[in-house]
């Protein structure tokens, strides 16, 4: 029913429209799509950031028969779910033409996203005591694992909301909103904190601060 018409057209009527003219259909369109690209955004990277934990962790345990603390996979889980919340109000491109959900090229993409995620991971793993090697303790090895793939799977939020190059998305009209930059950043910055200050926060094990800085290179690269 449109603006103004009778109670009986209302009742009747599947929609109404609350203002003159059908520019509100298209508002709701294009709002509709935007919401669907911010869900397909989150279930990517959700799924994406959950086949890299566990093939990382899988890995080291069957592979190098070594485990991060449990404090840290919390961390992981706890800082993952907090920075991700502003996504809900983020700035989405709407799609020119329908929106069709097809689960098969999400997990697809996702599936790709996780295993060049753990492939980057392993990679620094193996590498690790030869780049940062620290105090040579596993400990130092660990925690330096965990921070690189925090980081990580923080920034893989960009990549996943962006259907072309990530670095496209962060300018013009698909640019993150201030509030996901600032809380992705900030979860970066406060788990580096934590690490950079180990020796008094005890919550990571001290890293040295240009190892930190080498490994925010890293995964920016």
């Amino acid at each position: 029913a449109v603006d103004g018409a009778t109670e009986a057209a209302r009742s009747a009527a599947d929609m109404v429209l609350t203002s003159p003219g059908l520019s509100v259909i298209y508002d709701a369109v294009v709002e509709s799509r935007k919401i669907f690209a911010r869900l397909r955004a989150y279930v990517l990277y959700r799924l994406a950031a959950t086949i890299q934990i566990v093939l990382v962790l899988s890995i080291m345990i069957y592979a190098y028969e070594d485990t991060l603390p449990a404090l840290y996979v919390i961390l992981l889980a706890l800082l993952n779910d907090v920075t991700m919340l502003p996504i809900a109000s983020d700035r989405a491109c709407p799609s020119p033409w329908p929106e069709i959900p097809s689960m098969p090229s999400i997990l697809v993409a996702s599936l790709l996203y996780g295993v060049l995620g753990t492939a980057q991971t392993l990679l620094f793993y193996e590498f690790q005591p030869e780049w940062f090697a620290g105090d040579g303790t596993t400990k130092y090895r660990d925690a330096a694992t965990y921070l690189q793939i925090s980081i990580a799977i923080e920034l893989l939020i960009f990549s996943c909301r962006t259907p072309g190059f990530a670095l496209l998305g962060l300018c013009g009209e698909s640019r993150p909103s201030l509030a996901l930059l600032v809380s992705v950043l900030g979860g970066n910055a406060l788990v580096s904190v934590a690490a950079g200050f180990g020796d008094r926060l005890h919550v990571i094990h001290r890293l040295a601060w240009r190892d930190i800085g080498w490994i925010w290179v890293y995964d920016l690269a």
